[in-house]
């Protein structure tokens, strides 16, 4: 689903391991350029469980700048990261 500005809701392939907290896990992400790096973000944003660590999701913002496909991260600081759109899932 896309708003206005170009902004869609799409799903960031991860890996999904336990948070520090009850309220969150920790995920592992790949950038466009194979960066593999990993942060914690709620619960609720993330499919997948830590038993099953290759097969999550991780719910994101989309956007397209500079011919690149960037995706807005549901961290507290809202980190911003370039991905691959095959990396992505629809909403």
């Amino acid at each position: 689903m896309e708003n206005g500005n170009g902004i869609r809701e799409s799903w960031l392939k991860c890996k999904v391991f336990k948070g520090m907290f009850s309220d969150e896990y920790a995920v592992e992400l790949q950038n466009s350029r194979g960066e593999s790096f990993s942060v914690f973000v709620p619960r609720e944003d993330v499919l997948g469980d830590p038993e099953h660590r290759d097969d999550g999701r991780l719910k994101v913002k989309v956007f397209r700048d500079g011919g690149a496909t960037w995706a807005v991260l549901p961290t507290n600081y809202r980190d911003t990261i370039p991905v691959l759109e095959t990396e992505l899932c629809p909403a």
